[in-house]
């Protein structure tokens, strides 16, 4: 089986898109804002003490055994993205910079022949 088409290829590419997406979306404000407000439903008066344990526990156990792993893969996978496109920002610098010896080469050997010129020119 082909391995850019096949089931491992597939569940590959969907556990970086999860990762990807899931990453950006607990690294954003709006996951603050319901972490905060999630967290803050245990300090409501008239509140079973059952709801603010079951709250308690989400806090402190269950977001943070989904959240630390989501997060070092999903920085994973967005590193992987940064080292990419530094790679092909480093291969067109260093092709803008053979270009650029290239053409202080050519500039240089026109200055050489214009000095020869200019000194042929001079003698009587």
């Amino acid at each position: 089986m082909n391995q850019t088409g096949g089931l491992p290829h597939r569940i590959h590419v969907f556990n970086e898109a999860v990762a990807r997406v899931g990453t950006e979306a607990f690294s954003s404000i709006w996951a603050f804002y319901l972490f905060m407000v999630w967290g803050l439903l245990g300090l409501l008066p008239r509140i079973p003490s059952g709801f603010k344990e079951f709250v308690l526990l989400v806090s402190s156990a269950w977001i943070q055994l989904w959240a630390l792993p989501l997060l070092m893969v999903g920085n994973a996978v967005l590193n992987k993205a940064a080292v990419r496109q530094a790679h092909a920002d480093h291969e067109m610098l260093i092709a803008e910079l053979r270009l650029m010896k290239a053409l202080q080469e050519e500039n240089h050997q026109m200055h050489v022949q214009i000095l020869e010129m200019v000194k042929k020119l001079e003698k009587p």
